[in-house]
């Protein structure tokens, strides 16, 4: 098809961009010109009762039809909380040794005293890899690539194993029951990938497993990959979440399941794994973090938020990473249906490479959030940012937790009866892994700590 006109622009007029049929037009149409090398001139468009006119490629324009809104009403800048100085590299390895974790507050830095204990070693483990499985407080779960590790004391000692590592090409997701009961889901990953991830279930501590079912992961206008960095969640009435994040850099549009090029899928199953509703669609730009369920009855998910800046980004939208490069932060979103529909989406850190990040929930009402800093600034410590009112506001603290000077990198956290937090996290000592992936497989470690935040006086 050839299209007159130059430059390589087409108008088109609508009555209202907030017209499925509208969009499902404009969608079609700028696949065809973006083949044609044209740019879709949108004239007087009414949006919310405003005529306006501008200019969108195709490119941009299938980016943002049907993305959430960021709101950037209320968050705390991240760039350096608590004030004062950042803890020095050996202050980090001294308080990474220690029974203890550093806590900034008031421009002062104080050691807050915790339970540590250090995890066999694992010469494949790498320190994104770790995973925490908590079916109750007496029998947790610590999972790395070829060893797992049991504790029967809410994570004060460990005895361990060695399990079989997973199959290259296949993504493999962990959670256990309160019964003891495993339950994995197996995925192929990567470019081209379809058919149904396959769920398996172990009933001796994942020595062997049999088959239980399959989730179709079949989706409207489908996909181009897909992939999963998410930790199977499993709340506390057992519901568990199996989340894949779904990538496409064309197949994008209003009629279209996918909003953005990468888009978090959810999977829900409400009866041990056996059969699982979905997909639900989390979020697009966002992959790999967690849920914490909030003594409220809502549900926080703690998400990566990673893509390039839009045309369409205001400009209280760009000044949170303040980063040429666009997002590469950590953000927040609320579910109040137990999972099904999610909304909110915000801000938690402004710092482009303060990405990874996982939630848990005290009684009342406290939220932990311990999220990675890959590029400063201050050393890449595993960081804890601190709400006291179930994520809505955030405290001007922090705390460093794990810290090696190779890689300070992915943790899981859940909470005891007691409100104790039993974080695990790995890390790294060689230098080389934070240039390369492979720099950190045989030179990796996971930690736990069992610790509690400072609470305000009252």
């Amino acid at each position: 098809m050839t299209l007159p006109g130059s430059p390589k622009q087409f108008q088109v007029c609508c009555k209202s961009l907030s017209d499925q049929g509208t969009f499902h037009h404009l969608s079609e149409w700028s696949r065809v010109l973006k083949k044609e090398g044209f740019t879709l001139r949108i004239a007087r468009v009414t949006i919310l009762g405003v005529v306006c006119s501008f200019t969108l490629s195709a490119d941009e324009l299938l980016a943002q039809v049907g993305r959430m809104p960021i709101d950037t009403s209320s968050y705390r800048r991240t760039e350096q909380l608590g004030g004062g100085d950042f803890p020095t590299a050996d202050e980090l390895v001294a308080m990474h040794e220690g029974n203890y974790i550093l806590r900034v507050h008031a421009g002062e830095i104080t050691k807050v005293p915790v339970e540590k204990s250090r995890l066999p070693f694992d010469a494949k483990f790498h320190p994104q890899g770790g995973l925490l499985l908590h079916a109750h407080d007496a029998l947790i779960y610590a999972k790395q690539r070829t060893v797992l590790s049991k504790s029967m004391d809410g994570g004060i000692t460990w005895t361990s194993w060695t399990i079989d590592e997973t199959p290259e090409g296949l993504s493999e997701q962990w959670q256990v029951l309160r019964d003891g009961t495993f339950v994995r889901v197996l995925m192929t990953i990567g470019e081209n990938m379809t058919g149904p991830s396959k769920v398996e279930q172990s009933t001796d501590e994942g020595r062997t497993w049999k088959p239980l079912t399959e989730i179709p992961m079949d989706v409207p206008g489908g996909y181009a990959c897909r992939y999963s960095h998410w930790r199977m969640t499993k709340l506390p009435d057992e519901t568990l979440f199996y989340c894949v994040d779904l990538r496409d850099q064309e197949n994008i549009g209003r009629n279209r399941f996918l909003t953005g090029n990468t888009v978090l899928t959810a999977y829900r199953s409400t009866d041990g794994g056996t059969s699982w509703q979905g997909p639900i669609k989390i979020c697009e730009s966002v992959a790999e973090g967690g849920f914490a369920a909030l003594p409220s009855g809502h549900l926080l998910a703690s998400v990566r938020f990673q893509r390039g800046l839009l045309p369409s980004d205001s400009v209280a939208v760009r000044a949170v990473s303040n980063d040429k490069r666009g997002f590469k932060n950590h953000f927040l979103l609320d579910s109040v249906d137990g999972g099904q529909t999610w909304r909110n989406l915000r801000p938690l850190t402004t710092v482009y490479g303060q990405c990874y990040g996982y939630p848990a929930a005290q009684r009342d009402g406290t939220v932990v959030v311990v999220h990675d800093t890959r590029y400063g600034p201050g050393p890449d410590a595993s960081r804890a940012m601190i709400s006291h009112d179930e994520g809505r506001t955030w405290e001007d603290e922090v705390y460093y937790l794990f810290f090696e000077k190779g890689m300070s990198s992915y943790t899981q956290s859940v909470v005891l009866a007691d409100d104790t937090i039993l974080t695990l996290g790995g890390t790294a000592s060689d230098p080389k892994a934070k240039r390369q992936w492979t720099g950190a497989i045989g030179n990796s470690h996971l930690t736990a700590i069992r610790w509690k935040p400072v609470k305000p006086p009252r």
